[in-house]
């Protein structure tokens, strides 16, 4: 007796160690390794799905997927997986290529593929036997005995149904064009193309190229964010067909990802909650790490009832394995006994003041044991002759007013769990009437902040504004 044969080869991972390695990935970073039968046209994802690009005869074959898990117990599921071929075109083959009516004749069908059906066509229809017509067993052969002058026509095999052969269905921008083949390859035979349902016409342009035969269609550019769908028609003197339609993705991102977060002080016992949010196609793999430790890998980070513990940074990691591009987004979040303080205000000796007059602002807060930072134009104070600070830092007096003090006026409150700004206080030049007539002069000045509820009210008008005018002529 003849040993049984040898099952083939398998690509995925077996415990038995008889099959090539494809590859390996550790959910908890992410990190792939590589093995021996790796092409790099296989991607595998967190869930276990396995993506292969391009396939090929020689990805047929048994697949086997093994688990191992932290305790080290393996579990292996396999299956296989087969490629088909699409069929050559076939030809006929005559007895004579000029027979006499009553003589017989004879019709082969010659087709290099196995294990196919054949289909006789005549005039365009499906061959109907009659008592002079007979096929062969397998159908590859066609009698005509005795042939009469209706039997003189065009006998011809009608053509397959076309594929399109594609160097990749996903499109990634900035790599090279992808190039669209309509098969098969058959004699006397016309091809069109179709581009999301419209004819495509044989002009070319900066994003599409056909061939001179027209069977071959190379893609360029694709918008990011679209779609394209591609469909081949081929058409002989008696048939015609239409491919299955080919959908070509643009690959993209992802896009540099917002952590969105309601605070990022927080007391114990309060739920932590973030939001990572990134644009990509196909959607980014997303996950987050905590004070360098792995979390989980979901867009949604949940947290209940967090402790001081909870401290530190938080990074959203978004990665897309089909592009191969990583990014970052890190939020720091600070988890203390402490209520972080509330957001002071400014109040201002007068709200209306001359050159050479002295004017007194007061950072109020409710808060103790806190810093006090004082911000002018969006930077750090900087001390002159004529400003001062109290020694708390809570009052700044300008003494006197000077037209470089015109500006925009903030104070911070610091403990060392948090901090807030208060809303900004103008100080602007103005036309003395201004005021009172409401003129588009005064609504040139910068008001900021307006609703905001702030105390101090501008005389003839509605709108409401921590706002101080320099009286100056």
């Amino acid at each position: 007796m003849k040993p049984p044969s040898a099952p083939p080869p398998r690509r995925g991972v077996r415990t038995s160690c008889q099959g090539l390695l494809l590859t390996v990935f550790v959910v908890d970073t992410h990190i792939v390794a590589p093995g021996p039968a790796y092409s790099g046209r296989e991607t595998i994802f967190p869930n276990g799905s396995l993506l292969i690009r391009r396939v090929t005869q020689k990805d047929a074959g048994h697949y086997a997927l093994q688990t191992l898990t932290r305790d080290l117990r393996a579990t292996e599921v396999s299956g296989q997986f087969r490629v088909f071929q699409p069929v050559a075109q076939p030809s006929i083959q005559t007895t004579s290529s000029s027979v006499t009516e009553e003589d017989s004749l004879v019709l082969t069908c010659l087709s290099r593929d196995k294990g196919v059906a054949t289909r006789w066509i005549f005039n365009g229809q499906n061959l109907q036997l009659t008592e002079r017509t007979k096929l062969s067993q397998d159908h590859s052969t066609l009698t005509i005995d005795p042939v009469r002058r209706e039997d003189a026509v065009e006998y011809q095999s009608k053509l397959p149904k076309p594929f399109i052969d594609i160097n990749g269905t996903e499109y990634v921008e900035g790599d090279d064009p992808v190039i669209l083949t309509c098969e098969p390859e058959t004699p006397n035979t016309t091809y069109q193309w179709k581009v999301n349902g419209q004819s495509l016409s044989g002009s070319d342009n900066d994003k599409l190229k056909l061939s001179n035969s027209n069977r071959t269609l190379t893609v360029f550019r694709v918008p990011s964010g679209e779609t394209v769908t591609f469909q081949c028609k081929t058409q002989n003197p008696v048939s015609d067909g239409l491919s299955d339609p080919v959908t070509l993705s643009v690959l993209y991102g992802p896009d540099a990802p917002v952590i969105s977060s309601p605070d990022s002080y927080l007391t114990p016992g309060a739920d932590l909650h973030l939001t990572c949010n990134t644009t990509s196609n196909p959607d980014a793999q997303i996950s987050w790490i905590v004070n360098g430790k792995t979390l989980q890998s979901t867009p949604e980070l949940f947290i209940p009832k967090i402790t001081t513990s909870s401290s530190g940074v938080y990074i959203c990691l978004v990665h897309n394995p089909l592009t191969g591009l990583s990014k970052t987004a890190v939020k720091k979040i600070t988890v203390s006994a402490t209520e972080p303080v509330a957001r002071p205000s400014i109040q201002a000796s007068s709200t209306t003041v001359n050159e050479q007059d002295s004017l007194v602002l007061t950072c109020l807060s409710h808060d103790t044991g806190i810093a006090i930072r004082w911000i002018f134009n969006g930077q750090n104070l900087q001390l002159t002759e004529t400003t001062k600070l109290s020694q708390d830092r809570s009052i700044l007096t300008i003494d006197p007013v000077t037209k470089e003090d015109a500006g925009e006026y903030q104070c911070e409150v610091l403990t060392p769990v948090s901090s807030r700004e208060s809303d900004p206080i103008v100080l602007a030049k103005r036309h003395p009437t201004s005021i009172y007539r409401n003129s588009p002069e005064f609504l040139h000045c910068r008001i900021l902040q307006e609703g905001s509820g702030s105390s101090f009210t501008l005389q003839g008008g509605e709108r409401k504004s921590q706002f101080l005018t320099d009286n100056r002529q």
